[in-house]
């Protein structure tokens, strides 16, 4: 579960003014930074995170590791706050495997198929993003292009703001009953990493917020190591917190994942 809402990945926006003495900045610019430094990062290993995931008002507590190479892979382990390993699955591009050592089975397939098992889709790319703390995520947004040219971002908080609304639409004063989704996005004026992606579609009554806090250097890049994901449709609120305590980041990365002879395969 923890794995789906990092995929999905508090309705709560910003009010605070624009200040004429804070330098903006053109998004085009801004996308341009964030892509320098995303390409400083090729691989990346968690060696150790900890993270409590909530449903409604239920919570539990895990602990684990990934590894990532960029374009290439993610694997997951997702074991009990002991540190024994429960789950442990590998994220491809075109293809997912997923061992249950609890339950002793396993599942090799597409994604399609595995939707079927978890009931959201799951994407590589936006999941290889969101922890990498990738600007691809906004990219994959596919509205700030509309944006980019001389359109600047706003600064707030003391970080760049970009704000959309609707598809088709530049004008950032839509009347209220005509907007069917907004997407805010937060970057750090300083180093470029995403600090928080806030997307919600009005008409569905859903949304979701990433949050990237405790920023610290690694290999000279400025990494998050605090995520936060927040998940709300009607009647349902999934969150996470996830706190890395360990990470190394373009180190060589292997990757073991198997499951036992006597493991059965899931069908769906």
């Amino acid at each position: 579960m923890l794995v789906i809402i990092i995929i999905l990945s508090a309705c709560k926006t910003h009010e605070t003014l624009l200040r004429k003495d804070v330098k903006t900045m053109r998004i085009k610019r801004i996308m341009r930074k964030t892509k320098e430094r995303d390409n400083k990062i090729m691989s990346m290993w968690v060696k150790r995170y900890n993270a409590i995931y909530y449903v409604g008002d239920k919570e539990k507590a895990f602990r684990g590791n990934y590894k990532i190479i960029k374009d290439s892979l993610v694997l997951i382990s997702l074991g009990s706050v002991l540190g024994i390993e429960g789950v442990r699955i590998l994220f491809m591009p075109d293809s997912i495997f997923f061992v249950d050592r609890i339950n002793k089975v396993y599942f090799s397939g597409d994604y399609s198929d595995f939707k079927k098992y978890n009931k959201f889709d799951v994407d590589y790319n936006s999941l290889q993003n969101v922890l990498l703390n990738n600007g691809d995520i906004i990219r994959e947004l596919g509205n700030y292009s509309k944006m980019e040219g001389k359109e600047k971002a706003k600064v707030v908080n003391g970080n760049y703001l970009i704000k959309f609304w609707n598809e088709d639409e530049k004008n950032l004063d839509t009347r209220k009953d005509e907007i069917k989704w907004m997407q805010e996005i937060e970057i750090d004026k300083e180093h470029f990493t995403v600090k928080r992606i806030f997307v919600e579609e009005l008409e569905q009554k859903k949304s979701y917020e990433i949050r990237y806090s405790d920023l610290r250097k690694v290999e000279n890049v400025f990494v998050p190591f605090r995520i936060g994901i927040e998940f709300r449709e009607i009647n349902n609120l999934l969150k996470a917190d996830i706190r890395i305590k360990k990470m190394n980041i373009n180190e060589e990365v292997n990757v073991n994942i198997k499951a036992g002879k006597k493991y059965k395969r899931m069908e769906f």
